[in-house]
């Protein structure tokens, strides 16, 4: 299988640290900290926008992933196949989609009929 099939295009965006008022800040510092606020509020809204997204594309990505091993190791239509893809998946998918699908074959002729 090609996993490049199944990377993530989205990239993940950095946390936004918001913006610290200094102690004993003078008004024209506190008027300044007030539009920095304003301004850090606007990207975290941006920011939690494309998180979000890059997390559809991960279960759409995902979901793929797993249909396409199921059928190519002629096991989508087994009774056992989404109980072997949850164990390989508990044991693989911290390694990446390659180490997922490895356990995943080694499983498969154990449940197919």
């Amino acid at each position: 299988m090609e996993m490049e099939k199944y990377e993530n295009k989205i990239e993940f965006p950095a946390r936004q640290n918001r913006p610290r008022l200094k102690e004993a800040a003078t008004p024209s510092e506190i008027r300044e900290h007030a539009i920095e606020i304003e301004i850090w509020q606007e990207g975290i809204g941006k920011v939690t926008e494309t998180r979000n997204k890059h997390r559809e594309e991960a279960r759409r990505l995902q979901l793929l992933f797993k249909e396409d091993c199921l059928r190519e190791l002629g096991i989508h239509d087994n009774l056992k196949a989404d109980d072997a893809y949850e164990l390989a998946w508990r044991h693989g998918h911290s390694d990446g989609f390659t180490s997922l699908y490895n356990y995943l074959s080694e499983l498969a002729p154990l449940i197919r009929e």
